[in-house]
């Protein structure tokens, strides 16, 4: 048998051997040449075993074997049963087995037995055959603590506390004893090809039909336990939090985002995210927009203001003038901007600074002989001080604009969308977009905003804000009205734009459900609702 934290001693030739004879109760005992100690970590020793032969064909005159004896793993004054297999991992189980334990303080060495169940009957007839039924010990190992299930390469791996609830839902009641002060990480994933996972924790269900769920250790904190989960799982594990300090990136979901609570912020002027489904995209959310003010409107008249655009401007020339109530921006522009503030040693203040540390640490800016040049990836924010109304609207826009900086076919898939528009819409879209102040001789720019515009909210609804609202903001102009087409006066709507872009918004909602499982509208995966 290996063994790691330490040089490990079997103390019986079985021992050495890894092996017990299930024949017969009876125990393995080892030994660490020094004891092994975890002093303030989490830690779990990780168990791969196998039961060899086949238990269905074991006989006892006590009926089923499991039901008389149990294998137990012994530490330092813990005492765990070891399962004979796992009833809900499916036929992957035919082979080796890892049983995941919490360890904490000083360990000399362990022991397994086996053990009747009930009396002390010492070291019996088991009733089982003795050249087929064998425990096989193969490793054991320290890793980072989990609890939950797991399958990786076919082995799969279980922790306390988990069971079948026999209604397709596996519970999960971690104690307190073992249970991070900070709250845990919890991490699902649908067995491979069937989508669909449901998690209920303290009053929150929270649902996907995606294949992953991560959710972050303050989505939760002290109402995670007890938790159920439903669908066919490959993976059920919440282990302590990453302990990622600010500003590295939490990874989630935008349903998982838009609703994580404040207080649970690492820094209380903003929390980082990672996009789960994107990695490359990180996603900040912000106490209010003055403060996304600081780390992003320079950024912003750098980028996209007509006017501004391609020089630092100072803060007493914008400070009276609106940035934008949530941001997007590509690596290629984020190293522009601050490539430049470093050629002309520009004085950019503590956040923006700040902003330029963690995209360096994260690769989506780098510093290639002394310059800064564009990595991978791109960021979108936005601010808690809109509406929740707003928020969905303005995590689809910017999301959708995240996926455009890092997807070719996308981008080529909008351009040629707006290529074939036709000279009434695109006249009219170009309008509004100017009278936004966005800078209309940038075709990218132009092509993204037109594409975000369209996916920002549901399907059902672009007729009306195309034909509707976005027109008579543009009426409203006595010289931008020329663009607009003949209007409905009986219904104050502008017909043409509406259905023009409907068709928009049916093509490019149709693309990124082909393509990501997305939506006109809908970015975030997973839905959250209260229970009571």
């Amino acid at each position: 048998m290996k063994g790691s934290g330490g040089e490990l001693s079997g103390l019986s030739r079985d021992a050495v051997a890894g092996r017990m004879d299930l024949s017969r109760s009876g125990v393995l005992r080892y030994s660490f040449s020094l004891p092994v100690e975890f002093l303030g970590e989490e830690v779990s020793a990780a168990f791969s075993y196998r039961i060899s032969g086949d238990l269905r064909r074991q006989a006892s005159a006590s009926g089923d074997f499991r039901d008389v004896y149990r294998l137990v793993l012994r530490f330092e004054g813990d005492a765990w049963e070891l399962p004979w297999s796992f009833p809900f991992a499916g036929p992957e189980t035919a082979g080796f087995l890892r049983y995941v334990v919490p360890v904490e303080g000083k360990l000399d060495g362990f022991s397994i037995s086996l053990e009747m169940r009930s009396g002390d009957q010492g070291r019996g007839k088991t009733g089982l055959e003795k050249e087929t039924f064998f425990l096989e010990l193969e490793s054991l190992e320290f890793t980072e603590s989990w609890f939950g299930f797991d399958v990786q390469n076919s082995i799969p791996a279980l922790s306390p506390f988990v069971a079948p609830d026999g209604e397709g839902n596996f519970t999960m009641d971690v104690p307190s004893r073992w249970r991070s002060p900070e709250g845990m990480d919890f991490y699902a994933a649908a067995r491979e090809g069937e989508g669909g996972i449901t998690l209920k924790a303290g009053n929150l269900s929270f649902e996907t039909d995606a294949e992953t769920l991560s959710i972050p250790a303050g989505m939760l904190q002290d109402s995670l336990f007890p938790l159920s989960l439903r669908g066919e799982l490959r993976v059920l594990a919440a282990g302590p939090p990453r302990k990622n300090p600010f500003p590295e990136p939490l990874r989630a979901d935008p349903g998982i985002i838009l609703q994580y609570p404040e207080t649970s912020w690492r820094d209380k002027r903003c929390e980082v995210f990672r996009w789960e489904d994107f990695p490359s995209i990180l996603i900040f959310d912000f106490a209010n927009l003055e403060l996304q003010d600081l780390f992003l409107k320079r950024l912003a008249f750098f980028v996209e203001k007509a006017g501004f655009r391609g020089r630092l401007a100072a803060d007493e020339e914008i400070r009276h003038l609106h940035g934008w109530n949530a941001h997007d921006y590509r690596a290629e522009d984020l190293a522009r901007f601050f490539e430049a503030a470093r050629s002309l040693s520009f004085p950019l203040n503590r956040e923006e600074r700040e902003l330029e540390s963690l995209l360096l640490s994260q690769g989506i800016i780098r510093r290639e002989d002394g310059s800064i040049t564009a990595g991978e990836g791109a960021i979108i924010s936005l601010s808690r001080e809109s509406p929740d109304y707003l928020r969905f609207m303005f995590m689809a826009h910017e999301a959708f604009h995240g996926i455009f900086f890092i997807d070719e076919d996308f981008r080529d898939f909008s351009r040629r969308r707006w290529e074939n528009l036709g000279d009434v819409p695109r006249r009219f879209i170009r309008s509004y977009f100017e009278y936004q102040a966005y800078d209309v001789r940038d075709t990218y720019l132009l092509i993204n905003e037109f594409m975000a515009h369209i996916l920002q909210q549901p399907l059902y609804q672009a007729r009306k804000y195309f034909g509707e609202t976005l027109a008579s903001r543009i009426d409203a102009s006595p010289w931008r009205r020329v663009v607009l087409p003949e209007k409905d006066e009986e219904n104050n709507a502008w017909p043409e734009i509406g259905e023009a872009f409907e068709r928009e918004a049916e093509a490019f909602s149709a693309y990124v459900r082909r393509r990501w499982g997305l939506s006109a509208g809908f970015v975030r995966k997973v839905r959250i609702k209260a229970l009571f």
